[in-house]
């Protein structure tokens, strides 16, 4: 069983009882845990290609207010199930959109406000590994080689190459406009192309994947 280990920080404005305490803790694990599922995404890759089995409990620990909590947990297709001493909290899934800053998080019963407030502009939140962290197995890593990548957000210009195309390395693939400035995407590798997931005048993110090669 894949186990995670880490600690995660909370800050706080206010004295909270126990039960308040748990569902923020609560809260905190089921943010952490979409993070974790979020992060093994990538775009037209199964993800037993890259990762094998799905992950599906964490132990997390977590420090808050100078105390440490160990939790365990859980998901099911529609909750998080969070384990704090012998109590289990339910947190809804669907609650937890890392895209907002403000949520309003459904733990059991009770729906709870929490503020996200450690997001950088690329969307990262911070976490703060702790001594377990040498425990942990190395995540496999995903050749990006074959991948073309939109710097910057921009719209698509053109595309030129087709599915099926062999292109060589330094072939230009397509360009992007950003900041009024035409960029020239080129691969990195020789291959084949596999797939291409824009067309011109489209408008395109940071770090999106453009084309891929065989």
């Amino acid at each position: 069983m894949y186990v995670k280990k880490t600690m995660n920080r909370i800050s706080y404005g206010l004295q909270l009882d126990e039960s308040d305490k748990n569902k923020l803790l609560a809260m905190a694990s089921a943010i952490y845990a979409t993070n974790e599922l979020r992060s093994r995404n990538f775009l037209n890759a199964p993800k037993h290609k890259i990762y094998g089995k799905t992950l599906d409990t964490w132990q997390l620990y977590i420090e808050f207010n100078g105390e440490k909590f160990r939790l365990d947990v859980s998901q099911t297709n529609a909750d998080f199930c969070i384990k704090i001493d012998d109590k289990v909290f339910k947190v809804n899934k669907r609650d937890i959109n890392l895209a907002k800053p403000l949520l309003q998080v459904k733990v059991d019963d009770e729906v709870n406000v929490i503020q996200l407030f450690s997001k950088s502009a690329g969307g990262d939140y911070q976490i703060i590994s702790a001594e377990y962290l040498y425990l942990m197995p190395e995540k496999l890593k995903f050749d990006v080689s074959k991948q073309i990548r939109s710097p910057m957000p921009g719209l698509v210009k053109s595309v030129n190459c087709n599915i099926g195309d062999i292109v060589a390395e330094g072939q230009e693939l397509c360009i992007i406009e950003a900041m009024k400035m035409q960029n020239s995407m080129v691969a990195a590798t020789t291959g084949t192309v596999r797939s291409i997931n824009i067309h011109p005048g489209d408008t395109i993110s940071d770090d999106e994947v453009l084309i891929e090669l065989a």
